[in-house]
């Protein structure tokens, strides 16, 4: 079972890949001008697919484990992970008495959220190892939970798909319509299992 967002995805990468890739590839790896430039066009719009599906889960998940510990009390492990990998939580503990108008534990919770959220809303930019990272952590994704060899393959089209969006006219290796294919396959497949984790966390 997997949550609406990944299937949603898997529809726009099929989708994407009827449109932009040839129905059969070619073994020899000999390609036209047209179906190369294609390809590039899948590998850019593959990724920018990939990346708001990591947004979209992840700002949806810690939106909601907030909602559930404000309404209901109840501590998830996507709200101890916001808290814990806070990058702007203020002081642990202070040295003199707060006063009346210094933030409280709800103030410093929220602020992780908000901190999470607006990371995935709208300061991220890519899905290079330091943004997945940024993204799955404080969420409650564990390190030992990111395969490494998906985590390499991720970063790799990530780079790749920045060359090709600033550098198109430079690239001498231009992509090969199966990598790309292949790839976003391996992309899908490691992100099934990250999907599944976090469909643990939620309710909707």
């Amino acid at each position: 079972m997997y949550s609406q967002q990944f299937r949603s995805l898997q529809t726009r990468i099929r989708r994407l890949r009827e449109h932009f890739l040839p129905r059969q590839f070619e073994p020899t790896g000999r390609y036209s001008e047209l179906q190369l430039d294609r390809a590039r066009a899948y590998r850019l719009l593959a990724h920018a697919e990939i990346e708001s599906y990591l947004e979209q889960v992840v700002s949806e998940t810690a939106n909601e484990a907030y909602d559930i510990w404000e309404n209901e009390g109840l501590i998830t492990d996507p709200l101890i992970a916001m808290v814990a990998y806070s990058e702007n939580a203020p002081r642990a503990v202070p040295t003199t008495k707060p006063t009346m108008g210094s933030r409280d534990v709800r103030d410093r919770v929220k602020q992780a959220k908000d901190s999470l959220t607006r990371y995935a809303n709208g300061e991220n930019n890519g899905i290079r190892e330091r943004n997945i990272l940024r993204l799955l952590l404080p969420i409650g994704i564990n390190e030992y939970d990111i395969d490494t060899t998906w985590l390499s393959t991720t970063d790799s089209f990530s780079q790749d798909r920045g060359e090709s969006a600033h550098r198109s006219n430079r690239v001498t290796n231009p992509p090969d319509p199966k990598t790309e294919h292949d790839r976003v396959g391996q992309i899908l497949e490691g992100l099934m299992a990250i999907d599944h984790r976090l469909l643990k966390f939620r309710t909707t």
